[in-house]
């Protein structure tokens, strides 16, 4: 049976600890996916226009792309939290049903993130209806992100019941335990990459012709963003880790 409550605090710092464990047992993998994301990025802000860039359709390939490499590392963290498994290489695998499920469900909750810059490029910024379209985009996406926090470890884990229905099942009434865990992880860990953005920007300060128009230079903002992905993502994996060894009910047997 599922615990009855998850402690805040303490869930965080224990997430924390789990991810920290995962990347000295898997530091290749870390490492490898640390590379390919900052390579994206790095073309992205150097190769790409910002105004193709901010093009919804280039964003969706972004995402597309921006998930299948962290997928990998987001299974392997799962699977060494919950299952004491090591994952000893760096795989895409496209014809493993764990792995493109897993990838499937990622974009497709990313993509909600697209819907306030479709409605910027369909209606005016100043419209009323514009606002509150974009409100409510936010708030699927979030309300969609704490009813799915225990698909994806079941997903990672081959668990019997990994569906949307149980899920939703297994988090009903604990939605707001759920959202203050990830509002202190997200907030202690946006302290650490604040402090990494400002040493970022100083270093690309003493770059010969660094700074232009008040914008750091692309390897700048391409670093300032490849770590601030995969750590944001890695400390969510382990808090859905936790959330799930507390919850997960219905996931854990056949659905019926």
């Amino acid at each position: 049976m599922a615990a009855a409550g998850m402690p805040v605090i303490r869930t965080v710092r224990m997430a924390y600890h789990d991810v920290w464990r995962a990347v000295r047992a898997m530091p290749h993998l870390a490492l490898i996916t640390a590379v390919i994301v900052f390579a994206l990025n790095l073309v992205q802000y150097t190769a790409v226009p910002k105004s193709v860039r901010d093009f919804p359709a280039v964003a969706f390939v972004s995402i597309l792309v921006t998930n299948l490499v962290v997928t990998p590392l987001a299974i392997a963290i799962f699977r060494f939290i919950l299952a004491d498994e090591t994952t000893r290489e760096y795989a895409i695998a496209l014809k493993e049903p764990r792995f493109v499920r897993f990838f499937a469900w990622s974009v497709a909750l990313s993509s909600l993130w697209l819907i306030p810059t479709i409605i910027d490029y369909v209606t005016s910024i100043d419209d009323p209806v514009s606002w509150v379209a974009w409100a409510v985009a936010l708030l699927v996406y979030f309300i969609a992100m704490l009813r799915l926090v225990i698909l994806f470890p079941a997903i990672a884990l081959d668990a019997p019941g990994a569906t949307v229905a149980n899920s939703v099942a297994d988090t009903k009434g604990h939605v707001l335990n759920i959202l203050f865990i990830y509002l202190v992880a997200l907030l202690t860990l946006s302290v650490a990459v604040v402090l990494w953005l400002v040493l970022v920007v100083v270093l690309s300060m003493v770059t010969p012709g660094a700074i232009t128009e008040g914008d750091p230079p692309g390897w700048a903002l391409a670093a300032i963003i490849a770590v601030a992905e995969l750590a944001f993502t890695s400390l969510l994996v382990g808090i859905d880790a936790r959330i799930f060894q507390a919850l997960a009910d219905r996931v854990l047997r056949l659905s019926t």
